[in-house]
């Protein structure tokens, strides 16, 4: 069974900011794959790209998503 690979993690959409951290970061004291605020972002740089110019057939790159693929290209260096 193929693992889907996870690019980074960000905050949950009820945060008051959104956040995204590298796999095997910490936060305080705790792993952010174990943080209950963050939660997995699996879409690779051709996806997140096509999020934030709003070319995605699923998300849009308004809002919370377009935000976190903003955050995410940022920190993977993709923007």
């Amino acid at each position: 069974m193929k693992r889907d690979k996870t690019y980074a993690y960000v905050t949950a959409e009820c945060c008051k900011r959104v956040d995204a951290e590298l796999p095997g970061a910490t936060v305080g004291s705790r792993p952010v794959s174990k943080h209950g605020d963050y939660s997995r972002w699996q879409y690779g740089k051709r996806e997140t790209l096509a999020i934030i110019g709003g070319n995605h057939t699923l998300v849009t790159g308004r809002g919370y998503m377009g935000e976190c693929a903003r955050v995410v290209a940022k920190l993977r260096g993709w923007a």
